[in-house]
């Protein structure tokens, strides 16, 4: 089984943000891959706080990619070592991931497009829409876009963030995520993925030493896209 017919997972852990060091700790002892994290804020319950007027919490969003044989161990994992089972302690959830371009994970042009081939095929009503996620370095974010737009993308949305590991696992993919990167979030139909893939890859090299990262996710369902307006 190859890296790409093996569906990679996406695990996301949104905890408080003075838990960081925590989660760092958990991975360098449980996972060899680097992660992405971003600063977030969540609501809080406690009635109390909203007196003062507080009303969220600092949180943060930890992002990863991991082989799906790993996928319930290091769920539990987090679980476990995060009391995650305690309300208000955070949240674990994994995601499947159907296609990622990397140092690890080449581009081939004939496999993509048996693979965007088989998408079409399948498409129905509720998944005419792709999730494309790149993780670049600061300031490559526009370029990204401009990539995707030149393919027929209407845009999207860039979110800062900064890589969290150890120096031993600094890197996801062969791609080095501890200094400050941005990621792209793109929706896109099914029948422009192909060349948006192809037309971001061209512009950055993903799949060449350290140069960034994409992933592609399916979407179940999506409102608010029409075909005037589909930025994210």
């Amino acid at each position: 089984m190859t890296e790409q017919s093996a569906n990679w997972r996406l695990l996301t852990i949104i905890t408080n943000a003075d838990r960081r060091k925590k989660v760092e700790d958990i991975m360098s002892r449980h996972c060899s891959q680097a992660c992405l994290s971003l600063n977030a804020k969540g609501t809080t319950h406690l009635t109390w706080l909203h007196q003062f007027g507080i009303k969220n919490s600092a949180k943060m969003h930890f992002e990863f990619l991991l082989a799906p044989e790993r996928e319930k161990e290091l769920l539990d994992i987090f679980c476990k070592e995060l009391n995650l089972e305690v309300p208000g302690h955070g949240i674990a959830f994994s995601t499947e991931v159907l296609y990622h371009v990397s140092t690890r994970g080449k581009l081939d042009q004939d496999e993509f497009h048996a693979f965007c081939h088989g998408v079409r095929q399948v498409e129905e009503n509720n998944n005419m829409y792709k999730k494309i996620c790149v993780i670049v370095d600061l300031g490559q974010a526009d370029d990204v876009v401009d990539a995707a737009r030149s393919a027929g993308a209407r845009g999207g949305t860039i979110l800062h963030g900064h890589g969290s590991a150890t120096e031993e696992h600094a890197t996801l993919f062969g791609f080095q995520i501890v200094p400050e990167k941005e990621m792209v979030i793109i929706l896109v139909p099914n029948d422009i993925l192909e060349g948006v893939v192809l037309a971001i890859n061209d512009k950055l090299a993903l799949d060449g030493i350290g140069n960034g990262i994409l992933y592609i996710q399916p979407v179940l369902a999506t409102k608010g896209l029409v075909e005037h307006n589909l930025d994210v």
